[in-house]
């Protein structure tokens, strides 16, 4: 008997709250996006979702390109750096986030804006009605907010649950967090993995440890293959809002005028992106290439009060050292399309897509050797050692030496899928997957 899906509700509500447009967020904005065509070709419909208790709301995304305005708290920033210069400007912007964040939590009727927002919700916006031809995948990061009502009710209906699994780099590497963080994922991928039908990675890499973890997590359950499938991540970058003027600081590092085009380092500032490692073989490179240039890019992160010390007190720091720490996609954009080469010396990832994006900009690409990068950069990146800074100090002397990577396939040649055809996979392994747990399952297709 044919089981026929009518609608893939897609769970956005961590990221239908957030102004994010990277990583995770990006993620989930172009799925949704690209994700309603790619449906729409198998006739499905596919819906980003917001829950609220055990409701379901029809949510609209901001597309992952089209907000790019700094907050007022950036542009304060951003002024007091062009006032004071950007060690100055950094101590503002620690200070200021400090003071806002106690200033919302003293202030910031939580509970009341809540409890009016989903009143206002529920008398403007109907609320969804699902039904077993459904199929709901969560697709967000909200590990401290797991959907347990809307999830059981939507068992008891009926759906078919996935959920799209990023990494388990909390559970294998809890160092890299909080307590309280690594505590909260745990919960999150014990609970997920429990109520999940099917998961859906975004690498093969994190596919295999995910069927590794839940066989162990939940052995009582008479887990297949074919639960734990993946889809390739889109890699371009929305650039439909980019204007034509940057930031001076920033034009200074990449148009040229002041040096070389630098090496490029994008990822949020946190122990698992290994920044230390980098600054600890770039020093090795300064000592006899002193004009060599590094703009480290990403949002400040956690645990690394220490490294941001280190980079904004490097004596190289202003010269052959540079890090931006707001940039909007359109900023992005500008700093992969004119750096020399790209380095990550990231310790794991789930995917690692400024891998990706760097290769699609035709970058040569440095990276670490572990399995997700081999998996993601293939023979188009050179790999170094983690365990020995100077494996990469070698690697950057030789490219300035000789202008390419040895045994290196040209970037240019590198294939990356984009966002239309990530999403084509993820609806097909949606299908696919729901299929193979008992009864065929096919779409549902429209009247011509």
């Amino acid at each position: 008997m044919t089981r026929a899906i009518r609608r893939i509700l897609l769970e956005c509500t961590q990221i239908y709250e957030s102004r994010g447009t990277t990583g995770i967020p990006r993620v989930v904005r172009n799925l949704a996006e690209a994700g309603q065509i790619a449906a729409g070709e198998q006739g499905l419909e596919l819906i980003p979702v917001v829950i609220r208790g055990n409701r379901m709301y029809a949510a609209r995304l901001r597309p992952a390109g089209l907000d790019n305005r700094p907050t007022l708290a950036v542009s304060l920033q951003r002024r007091v750096e062009r006032w004071l210069g950007p060690e100055v400007g950094g101590r503002f912007a620690h200070a200021a986030q400090r003071v806002r964040t106690r200033l919302r939590k003293s202030l910031y009727p939580r509970t009341l804006v809540r409890l009016v927002a989903s009143v206002w919700r529920r008398c403007m916006i109907p609320e969804l009605q699902i039904t077993p031809d459904d199929v709901l995948v969560l697709g967000g990061s909200a590990w401290n907010q797991p959907a347990r009502k809307a999830v059981e009710l939507a068992r008891e209906r009926g759906l078919r649950i996935g959920a799209i699994i990023y990494d388990l780099i909390p559970v294998d590497h809890p160092e890299f967090f909080s307590a309280r963080a690594a505590g909260a994922f745990r919960t999150w991928i014990d609970e997920v993995t429990r109520a999940a039908d099917f998961s859906l990675a975004i690498s093969r890499t994190t596919r295999d440890r995910l069927w590794q973890f839940a066989r162990h997590q939940a052995p009582e359950r008479d887990w297949r293959p074919a639960q734990f499938a993946s889809f390739a991540l889109g890699s371009k970058i929305d650039t439909r809002a980019v204007g034509g003027r940057f930031r001076h600081d920033l034009t200074r590092v990449f148009d040229g005028q002041g040096g070389a085009p630098p090496y490029l380092m994008v990822a949020t500032i946190e122990p698992r992106k290994n920044h230390a490692f980098l600054l600890d073989a770039f020093d090795q490179v300064w000592a006899t290439r002193p004009e060599v240039r590094l703009c480290i890019v990403g949002r400040v992160g956690w645990l690394c009060d220490s490294l941001i010390r280190r980079i904004r007190h490097h004596p190289r720091h202003g010269q052959s050292l540079f890090m931006f720490n707001d940039l909007s996609d359109g900023e992005l954009d500008y700093c992969y399309s004119r750096a020399k080469a790209f380095v990550f010396p990231s310790k794991d990832e789930g995917f690692g897509l400024p891998i990706v994006e760097a290769l699609s900009y035709g970058l040569p690409a440095l990276v670490s050797d572990i399995p997700i990068h081999r998996e993601v950069g293939r023979e188009y990146c050179a790999y170094f050692d983690l365990a020995d800074p100077a494996s990469l100090a070698r690697q950057v002397n030789g490219l300035e030496r000789t202008g390419a990577l040895a045994g290196v396939a040209p970037a240019q040649d590198f294939q990356p899928v984009d966002w239309a055809d990530s999403a084509r996979d993820f609806v097909r392994q949606i299908l696919d997957t729901v299929a193979s747990l008992g009864g065929e399952v096919s779409p549902r297709r429209t009247a011509a």
